[in-house]
């Protein structure tokens, strides 16, 4: 279970129990069938209901991609998982989602183009799909790749895919430690509703904050909105092929399975 947080009460929670080998609870995830985000440099596809990319393991959930065929950059499957409720921050609380997370403890070499994240998207992106991006807005709050020990936190935001703005970034990286589970938290603080421009998004790894945006920060009050009023879903996915911090591609050593993919102890989200 998701632990408790002094101040907050759980709003809702996933913490993958059930039979070893079974597919996450229907109910509270979207198994999504896509190809891969070419603009993104990812060559996965996303697969739907096959246990070999995602599974109920141990006391939590496993995503592992999967490769078939002598040629490493094609012929990839993974999976990306939709949160199938949204929630948002009501004016003058502040609201907490947070995942407790393990990267997978394959050696760098074998990591080549392996992309597990944990992030959001705003509600809008149900009704549009990837043509409502970056209007919908999207907040990265881990995102790792090719066996780095470091995350880096992203908010994105525009009024079109030709404006489309960004907070965070490598600057503000903060480096962890792969071997064990970590808590990657967010913060959507609108305790000072009255004024969005003192709202502010929060970044925290067990518990330490180590990014901050506000309002102010963005500038904009409808761009501000997309990223901290409007209902958001969680995401957790494991891409293979990437762009992110320089980009890199699968090769001949990379691994597949869980010993190069993404362990979730649970997803909670809270209100305070």
């Amino acid at each position: 279970m998701p632990p408790s947080h002094e101040g907050f009460t759980l709003l809702w929670s996933s913490d993958f129990q059930g039979p070893p080998g079974s597919l996450p609870d229907a109910k509270q995830w979207d198994v999504v069938q896509r190809g891969p985000n070419w603009g993104n440099k990812e060559v996965q596809s996303f697969v739907a209901g096959d246990k070999r990319v995602v599974r109920v393991e141990g006391q939590g959930l496993v995503i592992g991609p999967f490769h078939t065929g002598s040629d490493p950059t094609t012929n990839w499957l993974s999976a990306r998982l939709h949160g199938r409720q949204s929630f948002h921050a009501e004016p003058g609380h502040v609201m907490r989602i947070e995942a407790r997370l393990k990267v997978g403890a394959a050696p760098k070499e074998k990591q080549a183009g392996i992309w597990p994240s944990f992030w959001l998207l705003g509600d809008s992106y149900r009704n549009g799909g990837d043509s409502t991006w970056p209007m919908c807005g999207e907040i990265d709050i881990f995102e790792n790749a090719t066996g780095e020990s470091f995350s880096i936190p992203a908010v994105h935001f525009g009024a079109s895919s030709e404006t489309r703005q960004m907070r965070g970034g490598g600057q503000h990286r903060v480096n962890f430690d792969r071997s064990t589970y970590h808590t990657w938290t967010l913060l959507i603080d609108r305790k000072s509703s009255s004024d969005w421009r003192n709202e502010k998004l929060q970044f925290l790894l067990d518990e330490t904050k180590y990014f901050e945006v506000s309002g102010r920060d963005v500038g904009d009050e409808a761009r501000w909105a997309s990223v901290a009023h409007q209902g958001i879903f969680p995401i957790l996915q494991v891409a293979v092929g990437t762009n992110w911090d320089g980009g890199s591609q699968p090769n001949a050593q990379t691994g597949v399975g869980e010993e190069v993919g993404l362990a979730v102890g649970y997803v909670g989200v809270y209100s305070a």
